[in-house]
């Protein structure tokens, strides 16, 4: 057998249509709406059960910080610039 017979296509397959992509079906996401939230909560309610040993504010006396409100604002900001960074990554798509 030469290669040209093994690679033949049939005329069955060669003469058949293409079927249309199938549309994606939607389904209720039981996790996301009831476990999600369970979460948020049980974590807001251990945090709010813990007892902080020492403060931004200690930090910068200790170090001699005249302007401590200057600078919490300062690490607000980097902390809500940072969790940004990290939201955009997890919900971009990686292009492989």
């Amino acid at each position: 057998m030469c290669a040209m017979q093994r690679n033949n296509v049939p005329n069955q397959q060669a003469n058949e249509m293409p079927q249309p992509p199938l549309r994606p079906q939607y389904r209720f996401r039981t996790a996301w709406w009831l476990g999600v939230p369970v979460i948020v909560i049980v974590f807001l309610w251990f945090i709010g059960g813990l007892d902080v040993a020492f403060s931004f504010l200690d930090i910068a006396s200790v170090f001699g910080v005249a302007l401590t409100d200057r600078y919490v604002l300062l690490a607000c900001l980097g902390i809500v610039l940072i969790t940004i960074t990290l939201i955009a990554k997890a919900l971009t798509k990686k292009n492989d």
